[in-house]
């Protein structure tokens, strides 16, 4: 990745990797993806009270169904895209799948913001520690029981309510809505500040969480991988607004409690974590440490390449 100039121009092209889409064989409430939506795809849009919208059109469920049936008749293939207000309940959203299956139109998916940093940082992340991710029914915090949302981290709010895109300098209609905030962890990288978005991915190696936020003022990413038997590894990457020398992060010292198992994508991981990492400027070799630590509470997605195929 090229290093960032600091200048608004320079920030603007960070959001080319901040945005990805994710297939999701269940989905849950987040940010719809306008652009990435296909022509031929039919989007069922699910508000905050439970109401559909299809085209412009208010839907009851029946009716619902039957707009699937009358698309599958025509086209055994069609694509349908769901996408949710951050407010909606989840229930609601498995409600529209299960007209969708009855319906026989298999190729559905999620329209969803992935606001992460997969491809910051300069260097390496190293982490050799061996830890276990304590279970912990016990595990408490009041975050797990409670629902806040969040604009994107991009997006500033003025103290007259005006909005501000800090990345492209415009208002877009996705750019107004609320996403679910699933983590409360605060890290000290690049200044003390909040990381309150966390997004799970179940695979057949286990579970991935990515813990992010604090954009564009800190382009910071922390990636836990956690395997079938709970032992987990760290990886820590970041870039900053201007260009500093090569850096590389080591794992110092690590902890995790899970309050639940992991399960089947649609249902939540709730848990705490604790990283703390050295930053080293490989040219100078000078060390500064950071920490990451709070809550999460994710709902557990599925990793893109294990969306559902039509049965034959």
């Amino acid at each position: 990745m090229a290093k960032l100039e600091g200048s608004v121009e320079e920030l603007a092209k960070l959001r080319d990797f901040l945005a990805a889409e994710t297939e999701l064989k269940v989905a849950v409430p987040s940010v719809p993806d306008d652009a990435a939506l296909e022509k031929d795809e039919l989007v069922i849009h699910v508000k905050a009270d439970g109401g559909m919208v299809v085209e412009g059109d208010q839907l009851t469920r029946d009716g619902l169904l039957e707009l699937l049936k009358e698309r599958a008749k025509r086209n055994k293939d069609q694509a349908v895209r769901i996408r949710g207000d951050a407010a909606v309940e989840y229930q609601r959203i498995v409600e529209v799948i299960d007209a969708c299956q009855k319906a026989g139109l298999w190729k559905t998916s999620f329209a969803t913001r992935q606001t992460t940093v997969r491809d910051a940082g300069h260097g390496e992340c190293e982490d050799k520690l061996e830890a276990e991710a304590v279970l912990d029914p016990t595990l408490s915090s009041e975050f797990f029981s409670k629902t806040e949302t969040r604009r994107q981290p991009w997006i500033v709010e003025h103290s007259d309510g005006n909005l501000e895109d800090a990345m492209d300098g415009k208002i877009d209609a996705d750019d107004i809505l609320l996403v679910e905030r699933t983590a409360n962890c605060t890290s000290t990288h690049q200044g003390e500040h909040a990381m309150d978005f966390c997004d799970a991915i179940k695979s057949a190696d286990g579970l991935k969480l990515e813990f992010w936020g604090g954009l564009p003022a800190y382009v910071g990413l922390l990636t836990v991988r956690v395997e079938a038997k709970r032992q987990f590894t760290c990886e820590f990457k970041a870039d900053y607004p201007s260009s500093p020398a090569p850096l590389r992060w080591v794992v110092r010292k690590k902890a995790m409690k899970l309050k639940d198992v992991i399960g089947e994508p649609g249902s939540r991981i709730r848990g705490w974590i604790s990283v703390e990492f050295d930053e080293i400027d490989v040219n100078s070799g000078a060390v500064e440490s950071y920490k990451i630590e709070g809550y999460f509470k994710p709902v557990i997605l599925n990793a893109p390449d294990t969306a559902p195929e039509k049965d034959e």
